[in-house]
């Protein structure tokens, strides 16, 4: 056996004795090896949503804490797999000088390496190996069951009314203080390492556009979910104001065109011109568009209905392969969603913009940030 620290790495989801033996394999290797510590990496929410479709019952933070807790476990970190962009545990492996590698047995027959983001070449840089323990089932508590009960109460995939759509970075505090009760609320996921309003809401799913965050959501919504409105709550000093989290519709009954919630004038504000670049190589149609104008629907939620989304989408504008790839493209959203319903012939109103409200949230969490 090679020097170095034993780890092995999992979701850990549903604590129960498989977990415990594959932790105490772990002690029995790593007591053979001088100076050796058993590691446990256990992987983000965002990951495991990715990877398996769903979210973990436990939390991040409630599976580390229990992993921490068994007698056999040296030290617990996050798998960095998924956060940030990475896509390897090299170095978090090189981090944990680990050494020895655990996998359980059903990974026998497939490719455990490159699951890990790992290739041939850095197992003999690392000198790693790979040990395979034969795997145990396991049980799970009367709570735990309670808690899947919970999560398998979904969205119906048609209904009436507006659809509320929340990307995830918002706070899950914030999260679980203004969407609780909501019976329409979509929370859809970004790849944060900790989605523990799961726990809350029972409608937590994944955006699978990569870094396109709140039109990723809104894109999401609008292809698993048929509704009258779809309200994007953008910002979360949106879900600061009850009465958006309360009662969305509203504000939006009977309205013929996009209503945005607050807008910055002119629309470029802020923008830089690698902005002006993605813009114009994704959208040549928006080549002649003047984006100094009030025609951005930024740093704000908006509420559009089924057939003005359509719209986008006939119009190649709303579809997968125009969504930004990369942080600049998604600061510049905003702005082509605005021109983007100009050039549609559909209106835009704002019910405040953040220069002029005397909106009392707006007042504290825009005109001072800039």
């Amino acid at each position: 056996m090679r020097q170095g620290n034993v780890c092995t790495i999992g979701t850990f989801d549903l604590a129960h004795a498989g977990h415990v033996n594959l932790f105490e394999v772990c002690r029995t290797l790593s007591s053979g090896i001088p100076d050796s510590r058993v590691i446990v990496g256990v992987n983000a929410d965002g990951f495991v949503l990715r990877y398996k479709g769903e979210l973990p019952i436990l939390s991040l933070s409630e599976r580390m804490a229990l992993v921490a807790a068994c007698r056999h476990v040296d030290e617990v970190d996050v798998n960095p797999q998924g956060i940030h962009g990475c896509t390897s545990v090299k170095e978090f492996l090189v981090k944990h000088s680990v050494g020895v590698l655990v996998v359980g047995s059903d990974w026998v027959c497939r490719d455990y390496a490159s699951q890990v983001g790992l290739t041939q070449e850095d197992i003999d840089e690392l000198g790693l190996t790979i040990v395979f323990k034969p795997y145990h089932a396991g049980i799970s508590s009367t709570d735990l069951k309670a808690r899947i009960a919970h999560r398998q109460e979904k969205l119906p995939e048609a209904g009436s009314g507006t659809l509320v759509v929340v990307p995830s970075y918002n706070s899950t505090d914030l999260l679980r203080e203004s969407l609780e009760g909501l019976e329409k609320v979509l929370v859809v996921d970004n790849g944060s390492i900790d989605c523990s309003v799961s726990a809350i809401l029972g409608t937590v799913e994944a955006n699978m556009y990569g870094p396109s965050y709140e039109i990723g959501a809104l894109l999401h919504a609008f292809n698993r979910y048929t509704y009258d409105r779809y309200l994007l709550l953008q910002d979360s000093i949106v879900l600061r104001d009850k009465r958006f989290a309360t009662d969305p519709a509203s504000y939006f009954d009977n309205a013929e065109g996009v209503y945005g919630l607050a807008s910055i004038a002119p629309a470029t504000y802020g923008m830089t011109g690698e902005n002006h670049g993605w813009i114009r190589d994704t959208f040549p149609k928006l080549g002649g568009v003047d984006l100094n104008q009030r025609i951005g629907i930024q740093y704000c939620a908006f509420s559009a209905t089924r057939e003005q989304l359509q719209a986008l989408v006939d119009a190649e504008f709303l579809v997968p392969d125009r969504l930004p790839r990369d942080k600049v493209g998604s600061q510049s959203w905003e702005r082509v969603l605005g021109a983007a319903f100009a050039q549609l012939g559909i209106p835009v109103h704002f019910l405040a913009e953040c220069f002029t409200t005397d909106h009392p949230v707006f007042r504290k969490e825009f005109l001072n940030r800039h």
